[in-house]
């Protein structure tokens, strides 16, 4: 039988205004606190998360810390990690230099933060604030020797909100499967890749209408190609009517504790049962799933694994 390992993260984030220009009084971190709804609901049938806490620049000039995220909630995290749960990285690049929140390619505190962010525990996995790419991202994490990073959504490209800015976030022509980055080219695979292994987000089947929206998108925006006009990002937290179809044999998914209401936790549950009656099917956290560096470096899974 065939193992399909499956890996969950969630992206930490906290409550920012849209335009952060000053420090803020109030807890930022509200949304950690529905976790708990989550543990209540699936109880020992919640599978194994790496929880990606946001530390970057726009967490440190809100509340004065990096690690607000953590050491405010530290004690749910430890419980969390002792249950067999692993806490990773998430990061906006995000500088507010100017006093006022803005998108930057390259900030300058990125190894501030990741430093900030070690001291409170391993970091082995990040994910990008917006699904966000670029060769400069992976130039980053690899010389912070974070082994794996899960942002690329295979054939997707879109335009983020960032404050007053706007983000392409490009992963058009990536492949499904985990793989190591070209130094040229972020999204594929190549001779001489990065030491970061991508292991991109499972994508769904896209229906017609969305087709349709997705061209009218990328038409307005002059960026008009069919690659991954048929796929989706669909989260943990949103109602699934199939599993995804894809040859990989390494799934991921992911979810914001902010959408974990009532609602939010029904759909995680039954999407979670839905993916544990995959036969061979198997739950990993983001340190177990860099092994699948092995199975990308022969260029992903030959075995269809369509269910």
């Amino acid at each position: 039988m065939l193992t399909m390992e499956i890996l969950i993260g969630a992206d930490v984030d906290p409550i920012l205004p849209a335009r952060l220009d000053r420090s803020l009084e109030s807890d930022i971190w509200g949304p950690v606190d529905l976790i708990q709804g989550l543990e209540d609901r699936l109880g020992q049938d919640l599978p194994p998360i790496t929880w990606l806490i946001r530390v970057d620049d726009s967490v440190r000039f809100a509340t004065g810390s990096y690690v607000s995220g953590y050491t405010s909630r530290s004690k749910m995290w430890e419980r969390l990690v002792s249950r067999g749960h692993e806490l990773g990285w998430h990061v906006h690049f995000i500088s507010t230099r100017s006093g006022v929140g803005r998108f930057d390619p390259d900030p300058e505190w990125f190894h501030e933060a990741y430093r900030a962010a070690a001291t409170c525990f391993p970091v082995r996995a990040a994910r990008m604030g917006w699904d966000y790419g670029s060769n400069t991202v992976f130039t980053r994490l690899e010389e912070a020797n974070i082994p794996l990073d899960f942002s690329a959504l295979p054939g997707n490209i879109i335009w983020q909100r960032a404050g007053s800015d706007q983000v392409l976030v490009d992963w058009l022509g990536s492949p499904e499967h985990p793989y190591f980055p070209s130094r040229s080219d972020y999204r594929v695979a190549g001779e001489n890749p990065r030491r970061v292994l991508e292991a991109p987000i499972t994508q769904f089947d896209n229906d017609a209408v969305g087709v349709v929206k997705r061209i009218f998108r990328r038409t307005t925006k002059g960026r008009f190609t069919l690659q991954g006009l048929t796929k989706k990002t669909r989260l943990l937290t949103q109602p699934w009517r199939n599993l995804p179809s894809t040859r990989s044999l390494n799934w991921t998914f992911f979810f914001h504790p902010e959408d974990l209401t009532t609602e939010g936790v029904r759909n995680f549950a039954s999407n979670v049962k839905k993916l544990a009656s995959i036969p061979g099917a198997r739950f990993v956290t983001a340190t177990q799933a860099a092994r699948w560096a092995g199975e990308a470096r022969y260029g992903g899974p030959e075995k269809d694994a369509k269910h």
